[in-house]
């Protein structure tokens, strides 16, 4: 069984506190890394907030991927959009083509 990130924080900082040494070097070390860790949860936790809202309803998988994947599937969800977008600005420059040729005379679609 895993410690939750939030518990392991919270352990390393009493931790860094508590540790006895003589120049202080390992409760120094203990408590940036408890520091570290906070704010890399912190990262996480805001990236996923962002993020979350964004992802296509039909992207329920999002929840379940482990998070060192979500900036993989993060880009895939951005380059489908992306060509969705390019397909989306083509039509509409036909459809432009085709009503500027109808303005001047031309054929109906």
């Amino acid at each position: 069984m895993r410690t939750s990130t939030e518990t392991l924080i919270a352990a390393m900082r009493i931790l860094s506190q508590d540790i006895q040494s003589d120049d202080g070097a390992a409760n120094a070390a203990v408590a940036e890394a408890a520091e570290r860790l906070a704010e890399q949860h912190m990262r996480i936790k805001q990236w996923h907030d962002a993020l979350t809202p964004l992802m296509p309803s039909d992207f329920k998988c999002w929840h379940e991927n482990n998070p060192n994947e979500w900036p993989e599937v993060a880009a895939r969800v951005i380059t489908s959009q992306r060509e969705c977008i390019a397909k989306l600005e083509q039509e509409n420059d036909a459809m432009r083509a085709d009503l500027l040729l109808w303005e001047n005379g031309g054929p109906l679609p």
